[in-house]
């Protein structure tokens, strides 16, 4: 979530052809005949898709819990705050959530047609009953595949991206399927057409351009490189197909930024290449392998740079290294800084995430380090042998668990800065540091983001154990230079980056 606006993934449909590779993206001359010629080679692909879900199976796939009774008795202090909402019965079924979404038919694979669509379109597992809308080539009619006829295949939290199946008509009718550009040739300014169901009006489509390319919304996924476009995308349209001029799949419809839940001129979709890629595994396999590193990463800034004394502007810093993990085996330390991965440059965690997460685990992967000592730089090669990425519900329990409430003025221990912080010792993960007990309004800290309960355990590059340490990274800025802060936040490290205070 950010300031001023929202970024809303919104539901529809995609589909793609696994088993063919990307065809190469070519010039194509703008005449007034090609939205209508592109529109009719790629809308018979397009469906429309309805899903229902027991409510209970909703709420525990959008919150990773696995009591949401007990969960939502832990959000509300006492059972009056409770009484104020009405809870529907969490033991049974009757309780649905519908939504409606689109996506695109991809391949044919025996008797059946694969979908590709968004991960928060359908849900996560066949609990979920669904409704497919096809519609004929002519466009004149359309039929409504359910029932056993359509089948969830699997899903993927890290892209939001999802597969489902239709049985192949009885009646020998052949499906179209749309086939996918290599989205990495896409360029900014090139024209699209998003197509879909938009606010339930199916075989829509709305022509832009690419506007941006590899940006980071926040949205559901995790692999967060979306392609930015001017085509017009609203709810419903999460899961269809975003096309090039030669009806090629350049991208999947997932998100919009608005501050009103409806289009205000900016979309945004997954990358064709790594929906593909996604998608194939789910059809071949019915689930994902992933590599894993064991690494937590941030992106190589500015201020991070300034703080640290780099010379490099771009690149991923490696912030934590977890026990018994390939990085840790390779030899990784924190403070290197990964530049390459297998010979192709990173310059953000995105980037990093993404070349890793389409590896599988034993695959090996060679990385450019740059590692930092007094000043001095060293380049060095690692050879890594990657492990089977944990499933996220598996990572966040290895997460220490952090008290989300704090006692605001009951308490006197501990010490405060300029920065606004009220801190205490404390131990988390295996480290020491200090825990953020208060925040003062408004102050540096505040602006900076940081929280109750954020454990602090690097201040400028410097480690902080106590209150002495934690003073002395203060002083280890020019006057005038903000600090950066790394800290633990639910078991993950992240960073802040507060103004140092007027004296």
């Amino acid at each position: 979530m950010r300031s001023l606006r929202n970024f809303a993934a919104f539901s529809l449909f995609l589909v793609f052809a696994p088993v063919l590779a990307p065809a190469q993206s070519t010039d194509a001359l703008l005449t007034p005949r090609t939205f209508v010629d592109v529109s009719r080679k790629v809308l018979p692909a397009v469906v429309s898709i309805e899903v229902e879900v027991p409510i209970s199976q909703k709420l525990q796939d959008d919150y990773n819990v696995d009591n949401m009774e007990d969960f939502l008795h832990r959000l509300f202090e006492d059972q009056q705050s409770m009484q104020r909402f009405r809870l529907p019965d969490y033991g049974s079924d009757d309780f649905g959530y519908r939504g409606t979404g689109s996506g695109v038919i991809v391949a044919r694979k025996d008797d059946w047609y694969y979908v590709v669509t968004n991960r928060h379109v359908v849900g996560t597992n066949e609990r979920a009953q669904y409704s497919v809308s096809l519609t004929l080539s002519d466009g004149s009619e359309k039929e409504v595949v359910e029932g056993d006829r359509v089948e969830w295949v699997g899903d993927d939290s890290l892209t939001d991206i999802a597969v489902l199946r239709l049985r192949a008509p009885e009646d020998g009718t052949t499906l179209p399927t749309a086939e996918f550009a290599d989205s990495d040739a896409v360029e900014v300014g090139e024209w699209v057409l998003a197509l879909g169901n938009p606010l339930e009006l199916g075989n829509s489509v709305s022509q832009g351009i690419i506007s941006a390319k590899n940006r980071s919304v926040n949205a559901v996924n995790r692999i967060d490189n979306h392609l930015q476009t001017t085509a017009v995308i609203n709810p419903g349209n999460s899961g269809g197909p975003l096309v090039n001029l030669e009806g090629k799949i350049v991208g999947i419809n997932n998100a919009i930024a608005t501050d009103t839940g409806r289009w205000a001129g900016i979309g945004f979709a997954i990358p064709g290449n790594l929906a593909r890629h996604v998608a194939e595994r789910l059809i071949e396999d019915g689930k994902i392998s992933r590599g894993y590193l064991g690494i937590a990463m941030l992106d190589v800034s500015d201020v991070r740079s300034s703080a640290y004394a780099l010379k490099l502007k771009n690149g991923v810093s490696v912030e934590d290294v977890r026990p018994g993990t390939p990085a840790q085996k390779a030899g990784l330390q924190r403070g290197d800084i990964v530049v390459e991965v297998n010979g192709e440059k990173v310059s953000t965690s995105q980037d990093l995430l993404a070349k890793i997460a389409t590896q599988t685990a034993g695959d090996s992967v060679t990385l450019k380090v740059m590692r930092y000592d007094e000043g001095e730089s060293e380049e060095l090669d690692f050879t890594v042998e990657l492990m089977e990425r944990p499933s996220e519900r598996e990572l966040a329990s290895e997460a220490p668990s952090v008290p989300r409430w704090f006692d605001r003025f009951g308490s006197d221990r501990g010490g405060s800065t300029k920065l606004g912080l009220k801190l205490v010792p404390g131990e988390e993960d295996g480290r020491e540091g200090l825990r953020i007990e208060d925040i003062e309004q408004g102050s540096p800290a505040d602006r900076a983001g940081l929280r109750p309960g954020d454990f602090i355990f690097q201040i400028n590059g410097i480690d902080i154990n106590d209150f002495a340490e934690l003073r002395a990274a203060l002083g280890n800025v020019a006057k005038g230079s903000d600090h950066v802060v790394l800290f633990l936040r639910d078991g993950e490290t992240q960073t802040a980056t507060l103004e140092q205070p007027a004296q």
